[in-house]
């Protein structure tokens, strides 16, 4: 395991020997190169937009505040112990008042039924412990409000599992409330609120489904669909269709009005290229997003964190986390030493 991300970089020490000039003058430049692309904090992130981050060691993980237009600006909102190998699933409110997270107590085994759900209320540094007996593996979902932050119980059900879609509110001043149940299916996850209404989704036998407004029900694919987002203000539905074998990836957009689902975009296998001018280099933009999620562009900037895989091997090479701004093109590698993943913003 390498250094923790608090711990400093120093010099190499002199054995007490005159060393050649040209040693010394290697030395001195390895040692700024390393001190520049280490993922020591440089400072605090300060105000405006920053990205939360999850970083894994072993049996603990730390949640991270970053600026995305000076990764090194950084500050811990929290280190938490857990099951070993078993790293936090985190999310950002909307309201940026709190960072949900789902973790697997020490010496707990069920991955599926043993998670807790925490709440940091990231201005006062406190955590409330929401509930427990919690999927660690299901994506959390906030209520728009940031009234509610929704998890998945997990049981096993006659040839598939039985999942139940419960929101919890952060401050901890009303009960837990089952917004959905969906038995005898292979997964379920929330997708997100449409008219005032919970909306998740379901994958079984016959397909993806999108249940909405009580009782609406709309096959998105007979296949298996992920990324599913609703489009706020419209009354559209977007996914991505997995592409089975060597068959590429569809795009596809549902009307939850009408229930015309049209799936004829047709994607690359990876994400945009960012062109280095060498193609060998290239750097291929992955989605940061688990099955049921959208991907969190910042709302008030034109920023996103992709997970950003080198060479032309795309996402099966070496990845890392970078923002991306889309208005000066930049792309600023997010660095850490442990195992990263994106939380969502803070604005």
């Amino acid at each position: 395991m390498g250094q923790e991300s608090g711990d400093r970089v120093h010099a190499p020490r002199s054995a007490g020997t005159n060393r050649p000039l040209p040693v010394l003058v290697f030395l001195v430049f390895l040692y700024a190169l390393v001190v520049q692309d280490s993922p020591v904090a440089a400072g605090p992130p300060g105000p405006g937009l920053r990205a939360v981050v999850t970083e894994l060691h072993g049996a603990s993980s730390t949640l991270w505040m970053v600026n995305p237009a000076d990764p090194r600006r950084r500050a811990v909102l929290s280190t938490v112990e857990h099951a070993d190998g078993w790293g936090l699933k985190a999310k950002t409110s909307p309201d940026s008042r709190y960072v949900a997270y789902l973790v697997l107590p020490p010496g707990a085994t069920g991955a599926d039924r043993q998670a807790e759900l925490w709440a940091l209320d990231v201005a006062a540094g406190a955590t409330r412990l929401l509930g427990s007996g919690l999927d660690v593996l299901g994506a959390l979902r906030w209520s728009p409000d940031s009234m509610s932050v929704v998890a998945r119980r997990t049981a096993p059900d006659a040839t598939r599992r039985s999942f139940t879609l419960v929101g919890f509110n952060p401050a901890g001043v009303a009960d837990p409330v089952t917004l959905a149940t969906a038995r005898n299916v292979d997964w379920a996850g929330a997708v997100g609120w449409w008219q005032g209404a919970f909306a998740y989704a379901t994958l079984a036998a016959h397909g993806t489904e999108l249940h909405f407004a009580g009782d609406q029900a709309l096959l998105l694919t007979p296949g298996i669909a992920r990324d599913i987002g609703l489009q706020q203000g419209s009354n559209t539905a977007s996914f991505i269709e997995l592409g089975i074998g060597t068959q590429p990836a569809i795009a596809g957009i549902a009307s939850l009005s009408s229930g015309i689902v049209e799936r004829n975009l047709h994607l690359r296998p990876f994400g945009p290229r960012l062109r280095t001018g060498d193609p060998a280099n290239d750097h291929l933009l992955n989605s940061v997003t688990r099955l049921g999620e959208s991907l969190g562009i910042a709302s008030n900037a034109p920023v996103a964190v992709y997970s950003v895989s080198a060479g032309v091997g795309g996402a099966l090479g070496g990845g890392y986390l970078a923002a991306v701004d889309f208005s000066s093109l930049a792309v600023r590698p997010l660095a850490f030493r442990g195992y990263a993943e994106f939380a969502g913003w803070l604005e």
